[in-house]
């Protein structure tokens, strides 16, 4: 019995079939987004709100100053002593309030902490 199915299947042969398909004319667009980090919001924050601050002290300085902060905070400085620290710097308040919360926002958001401590005080 083994013999006769053995010749069965051979006898059953396959038929290939190829079939052309045309390719696919179909355009997909791909939409992109410009990514921006946070030392680019940073720095574009602090050009939309102090030009004056970009154009007296650099791009570098802005930059710097906003790390520096930031070091600062996660090293457990008080509010009092980063006054303290930017005093050197002859800015006024109202601008190193906001160079400190966009560092935060921008360049370390690990401590938003320090925000909304601030507020609170």
């Amino acid at each position: 019995m083994t013999f006769i199915t053995a010749i069965v299947l051979l006898g059953c042969g396959t038929k290939t079939i190829i079939r052309e398909v045309a390719a696919s004319t179909t355009t997909v667009q791909v939409e992109t987004t410009q990514y921006v980090d946070g030392e680019t919001e940073y720095f574009q924050a602090v050009v939309d709100n102090y030009p004056n601050l970009v154009n007296n002290m650099g791009k570098k300085f802005v930059i710097d100053f906003g790390y520096t902060m930031c070091s600062a905070i996660t090293d457990g400085t008080s509010l009092s002593e980063l006054a303290a620290m930017t005093n050197k710097y002859n800015l006024d308040v109202e601008m190193v309030g906001f160079l400190i919360g966009k560092s935060i926002l921008n360049l370390c958001p690990e401590n938003e902490w320090f925000i909304d401590a601030a507020g609170n005080v």
